[in-house]
């Protein structure tokens, strides 16, 4: 085999591992787009909050972008809330849920890892 065909061999073969590799990347690519009709919207949704016990509930994150599942922990004096989510909007429905499920309760929020979508929240409680 002289030099040319080796170069052809080998052009061939990184055109079609890149073919492969682009097509593998574009499948997982809609699939990650297609786990949720609002994929691009990073809302919370009060509304699918899970009561794991009486006094544990989970705002799950819908495998939404940007959206962090969010734990609520009642106790007899306080709650915990741990993530916020993305900006005041979304903080605001979080506080109103766990006022809902505490009453009038002190609120205590941790913050599991410092990203945007689990802490800039806070300002909306």
């Amino acid at each position: 085999m002289n030099k040319t065909q080796r170069v052809k061999i080998s052009i061939m073969r990184y055109s079609i591992h890149f073919a492969l590799s682009l097509g593998i990347t574009l499948a997982f690519s809609a699939v990650l787009d297609a786990q949720s009709p609002n994929s691009s919207d990073p809302v919370i949704r009060p509304g699918l909050v899970e009561k794991i016990t009486d006094k544990i509930h989970v705002i799950p994150d819908n495998f939404v972008r940007l959206v962090p599942n969010i734990g609520i922990i009642i106790g007899d004096a306080a709650v915990l809330v741990v993530d916020t989510g993305l900006g005041i909007e979304n903080g605001m429905k979080v506080y109103d849920l766990v006022s809902e499920l505490s009453g009038n309760k002190k609120i205590f929020v941790t913050i599991s890892h410092y990203y945007p979508e689990h802490s800039l929240g806070v300002g909306g409680s």
